[in-house]
């Protein structure tokens, strides 16, 4: 099933709502302590980076962070955000 139209219409907002009552809010403590078993030199993969809730914090930590999303708009959102164009990919090519 090809969803990627129901996307389009979402705003950043609507995206942030949508994933604090689907995952609820991470407190910086709960990054903080994931930090600490993490060596700053390894490398961070998050595929389904989704609008960057995770891939934000480590990236501000210092970690060498990469996000994959197949959904654009979540994309965008994460690049809205302040995501360093290098950082991310589309990850699935479209067929």
């Amino acid at each position: 099933m090809n969803n990627s139209g129901f996307y389009n219409w979402l705003t950043v907002k609507d995206l942030d709502a949508f994933a604090k009552k689907t995952f609820g809010e991470m407190p910086l403590s709960d990054f903080e302590e994931i930090s600490k078993l993490i060596k700053k030199q390894s490398r961070i993969l998050e595929v389904g980076c989704g609008t960057g809730r995770l891939g934000l914090e480590f990236l501000r930590m210092g970690f060498n962070y990469m996000g994959v999303e197949k959904q654009e708009k979540y994309i965008d959102v994460f690049r809205e955000r302040g995501c360093p164009e290098k950082k991310l990919d589309m990850g699935l090519s479209k067929k």
